[in-house]
């Protein structure tokens, strides 16, 4: 039975707490009002991260999407280095590690969670780990791209293996590889794509068409100094005291 979690959205005092004990400022009044949330954040912070998983941190940190989708989190290193990024992160797994239960998470296969109608909208950024066949990744991919935003960004991992060995291995990067040949020709849909041999599996950067900055560029969505208006920003001061108060002076609109 596919289980749907919703505990908290990021605009909590706790969700602050674990954003300040990411960043090295947790207090001890912090881990009285959340014993807890010291631990998690330890266990992520310890943990070296992984090319695909700094390489979609500063695609996160640089865009700033307001909505963010992940299909296939694992053991939640990826998302949980991302979530301070954006508006709202959304995780989609069969088995979702207690660690991200704070978050907005579905438990349920990707398909179950487009074809039931979970998110309704548009997404900035998407990263697609889940499934390790090309069949399964196929399906994914053209879910993901209908809720693409105009100026979206979708990640596909394993596309690119270093070894042979890595290819077809379904513990691996399985058949997701032969993907890219679809993308690329136009198969699937007439987008922009670019594999990159970041990390042993490789990763494909697919946005739509006319999606470049400059090509986007209006006077209604520029600011003063000619730059594109971020959708959602997180201040650099995680340091605040609580997140309630982050979020009050950021001048964005936040979920």
């Amino acid at each position: 039975m596919p289980r749907l979690l919703l505990v908290r959205s990021m605009d909590t005092v706790g969700d602050g707490i674990l954003l300040k004990a990411m960043y090295g400022t947790l207090g001890e009044e912090d881990n009285m009002a959340n014993p807890s949330a010291d631990n998690k954040a330890t266990r992520f912070a310890e943990a070296a991260p992984k090319p695909h998983e700094a390489f979609v941190q500063y695609m996160g940190s640089t865009i700033r999407p307001n909505v963010y989708i992940e299909l296939g989190v694992g053991e939640g290193n990826t998302f949980h280095k991302i979530a301070p990024f954006v508006s709202r992160a959304i995780a989609v797994d069969t088995k979702i590690p207690k660690e991200l239960e704070d978050y907005e998470v579905y438990e349920m296969e990707t398909s179950q969670f487009f074809k039931d109608g979970w998110f309704i909208g548009e997404a900035d950024l998407i990263f697609i780990d889940a499934a390790t066949s090309y069949e399964e990744a196929t399906k994914d991919l053209r879910s993901a791209l209908d809720i693409l935003s105009d100026d979206g960004m979708i990640i596909l991992n394993s596309t690119d293996p270093v070894s042979t060995f890595m290819q077809d291995n379904p513990t691996t990067c399985g058949s997701v590889y032969k993907l890219v040949d679809d993308v690329e020709e136009g198969t699937l849909a007439d987008v922009n794509v670019v594999t990159l041999p970041i990390g042993d599996g490789g990763l494909s950067l697919i946005t739509k068409k006319k999606c470049s900055r400059t090509q986007r560029r209006t006077p209604e969505n520029t600011d003063k100094t000619g730059k594109l208006k971020p959708k959602f920003y997180v201040p650099e001061a995680y340091n605040m005291n609580t997140y309630a108060d982050m979020k009050a002076k950021s001048p964005y609109k936040q979920y």
